[in-house]
């Protein structure tokens, strides 16, 4: 299943729903309630309860995944047949994905665990050292995230704005002290995260021991657009990633070239305990702008405009009006625009 935390833009209230193969997002909750009536629901499954948001349905865990499958089903099955698929009265039960706000698809995440110079090339172009005993990360907020198409708000702080293509993986079974062999066992699904940096106050934040603002400035966390379930993602470690900044390819990696494995991430994380809803990231492969150095002599973009130096020199750094598109195998494209503050 692909699963989206979205909110339909004649409506304020926000769903939780599923990708159906006609292209539209179906409300699981409200489909539930009324493609399941005929069969009736066994008691055990509350829809109310284990549908209402992302969050809730981590936390319900195999029932709600059971329950999850079975109202995609039978909306499949109208599908198929020709029927529509209509709610009570005033409730849309399908929405189309250009009549919506894509939230990210779990917003009330209890932590985001980033792993850092996770690829040995990137390491090299940050001037960073390859982690040799043990993973290197740092904390993302959930304040910082946005959803697909949103919009990312230029810091007035910065004149380095960079991008990060990653994959996400949300956990949807606690863990504690788990194995690098059982770790999958404990993740829900996927996603692609953009872990977006200052890098100029990264870089002085960095002298003080620590990664605050530089990463976790509002906007500063992209994820989305779905989480794929993990059945559908049957190795994490072979999936390419790309980037793409109004259409110019920047990064292009995969996860096969990652130093620690998702497996390794999660079980060295779960020293603190894990919880249904957050998220393990996987660093980020090289091409990132900081890496590709000081652009001073090309005192233009590549749209060919002038340079603004309230942006910085190096033309690679991110600035209003530009579009970022992250690209993962099967997980689909994340897209988010630069406005300013």
């Amino acid at each position: 299943m692909k699963l989206a935390t979205f909110r339909p833009r004649e409506a304020p209230s926000v769903q939780f729903g599923a990708l159906l193969s006609d292209g539209r997002l179906l409300a699981l909750r409200a489909g539930a309630l009324v493609l399941l009536a005929e069969y009736g629901l066994p008691e055990r499954y509350d829809a109310s309860r284990h549908l209402r948001h992302s969050l809730a349905f981590l936390e319900s865990g195999p029932e709600a995944f059971s329950l999850a499958y079975q109202v995609v089903e039978r909306a499949e099955q109208a599908l198929r047949e020709g029927q529509a698929l209509r709610g009570e009265p005033g409730q849309r039960l399908v929405h189309s994905v250009e009549t919506v706000e894509f939230l990210p698809p779990v917003p009330r995440s209890g932590k985001i665990l980033a792993a850092g110079r996770n690829f040995a090339e990137h390491a090299a172009e940050v001037g960073g050292a390859v982690p040799a005993e043990a993973p290197s990360g740092f904390l993302k907020t959930t304040s910082s995230l946005i959803g697909h198409n949103g919009a990312v708000i230029y810091p007035a702080f910065t004149r380095a704005l960079d991008y990060e293509v990653e994959v996400a993986a949300v956990i949807g079974r606690r863990a504690k002290n788990v194995s690098p062999d059982s770790a999958l066992a404990h993740v829900a699904g996927y996603t692609i995260f953009n872990d977006l940096s200052a890098r100029d106050v990264q870089r002085a934040e960095s002298r003080q021991g620590n990664h605050l603002l530089g990463k976790n400035f509002d906007t500063a966390g992209p994820m989305g657009p779905f989480l794929v379930t993990a059945d559908e993602i049957p190795d994490p470690g072979k999936l390419e990633l790309e980037l793409r900044v109004n259409g110019e390819l920047r990064q292009r990696g995969n996860t096969a070239q990652m130093i620690y494995s998702l497996p390794r991430l999660i079980a060295h994380w779960s020293q603190m305990t894990l919880c249904p809803g957050d998220v393990v990231t996987t660093g980020t492969p090289s091409g990132v702008a900081v890496g590709r150095g000081d652009a001073s002599s090309d005192q233009t973009q590549g749209t060919g405009a002038p340079l603004d130096e309230r942006y910085g020199s190096n033309r690679y750094y991110l600035r209003p009006g530009d579009v970022i598109e992250a690209t993962v195998t099967r997980l689909g494209t994340l897209r988010n625009s630069i406005r300013p503050a």
